[in-house]
């Protein structure tokens, strides 16, 4: 799912580093894990913020192609927060001005008093780069597909009224993902749960079955020696053909009808985890040959509840921040090792597989995981109001995000 500036902010130091990903082309990163090759700086220096710009609301995560930056960003009327207007915007990594903007008219927009009730909501989800264009998705199901370099719109659609789309209460949040040459694009509703579009003209390829949408982005990946895409809606967790869709297996869930937000965390074996209001908890599944089909059974499952924050794998063990609090769960189990309380809304990207955190209040730090809890052994206080979105690194660089600012922040020392 997922705010003003400071004066002072400290960044991360660090000397003689491996080469980082250039990219980042979609939610996630590279392989959707947040996972990067750049390495965690072991200190914090103030000279290492590189810029700050404002922006506006959404909760958009950043994404890069080498060149530009890209995120969704919006402002509602102050008279009718039902209206309002989306923008798709492209920056420059050196300062963070932008390139680009392209701007579209939105309503319908909820009511409320907060962004988790609806008030003054941007979008949620966050774009992707494919074959040179850039497709993203608004809070309404207002889609853009544009062209990377210049903006200039390629082709748009709508997923309520083009693909029978049902919106979740928080807005479509369910981010685009590259499928080689094409992009799948998360729908939700009486005729779809996803489609593949031609990223060039919008043409459907192929679409799905029907199921109603959830907030969970897909996941393209290999399970049991079949490249498939795994992609929880609000009752199923399924395995789709990457060629035509079709279901290779699927997972009831146990409660229907409740918003599923974190994307199925895929791991070696064949195992998949899962969690969501749906999932009642979390649970381990693994996927296997069935006969001439494939399967997913349980292998366990546990008490805690992830809402709407990532997770990650360390040697076995899963951490991440659970409505209980940051929460370290034993795979082979589900055994729950620790729980700190105190931290109970965070997201992490792993640095050269060390854990950078982004809680609420805005702090990153890097950590530690030990055998009772979470040592921050790095701080930096990057805004000082609730940031939901999950940090983005692209190249050396990690961009944090909230609906005030936009702050990039070095890792290769200055």
């Amino acid at each position: 799912m997922p705010r003003s500036p400071v004066a002072l902010v400290a960044a991360f130091i660090a000397t003689a580093l491996p080469a980082a990903e250039p990219t980042w082309p979609q939610f996630g990163g590279p392989t959707g894990d947040f996972r990067t090759t750049a390495k965690a700086p072991d200190k914090l220096a103030d000279s290492a913020i590189l810029w700050r710009v404002p922006i506006g609301l959404g909760e958009s995560s950043i994404i890069g192609d080498g060149t530009r930056l890209y995120t969704m960003t919006g402002t509602s009327d102050e008279k009718d927060r039902t209206t309002g207007t989306e923008s798709v915007i492209a920056l420059d990594p050196k300062d963070g001005k932008p390139i680009w903007e392209h701007k579209y008219a939105v309503s319908g927009l909820p009511k409320g008093e907060t962004p988790v009730k609806g008030g003054r909501c941007g979008p949620q989800a966050s774009p992707c780069v494919v074959g040179g264009r850039v497709i993203a998705v608004g809070y309404t199901g207002h889609v853009s597909a544009l062209d990377a370099a210049t903006g200039k719109v390629l082709w748009e659609k709508e997923l309520v009224a083009d693909f029978g789309g049902e919106r979740p209460e928080f807005g479509f949040a369910s981010s685009p993902v590259p499928l080689d040459k094409l992009v799948l694009i998360p729908v939700g509703g009486k005729k779809t749960a996803l489609a593949a579009l031609d990223p060039a003209d919008g043409a459907v390829k192929w679409q799905t079955a029907a199921e109603r949408a959830s907030c969970c982005t897909p996941q393209v990946v290999t399970l049991a020696g079949v490249r498939q895409i795994v992609h929880m809606s609000r009752s199923v967790l399924h395995g789709y053909s990457t060629a035509d869709g079709t279901e290779l297996w699927s997972y009831k869930l146990p409660l229907e009808g409740l918003t599923n937000v974190p994307s199925p965390l895929v791991l070696p074996d064949d195992r998949i985890v899962i969690s969501g209001q749906g999932v009642k908890g979390m649970r381990l599944l693994k996927v296997a040959k069935d006969g001439e089909k494939l399967a997913a059974k349980e292998v366990w499952k546990s008490d805690p509840q992830f809402f709407y924050c990532n997770w990650g794998v360390i040697d076995g063990v899963l951490y991440g921040a659970a409505q209980a609090g940051f929460v370290a769960v034993n795979l082979k189990d589900g055994e729950v090792l620790w729980t700190n309380a105190g931290l109970k809304d965070a997201n992490l990207v792993f640095a050269d597989g060390v854990p950078l955190l982004l809680a609420k209040d805005g702090r990153l730090a890097r950590c530690r995981f030990t055998d009772t809890g979470v040592e921050e052994s790095a701080k930096l206080p990057a805004t000082p109001h609730r940031t939901w979105t999950p940090p983005s690194v692209v190249g050396p660089t990690l961009y944090v995000r909230n609906t005030t600012e936009l702050v990039a922040v070095s890792l290769a020392g200055r």
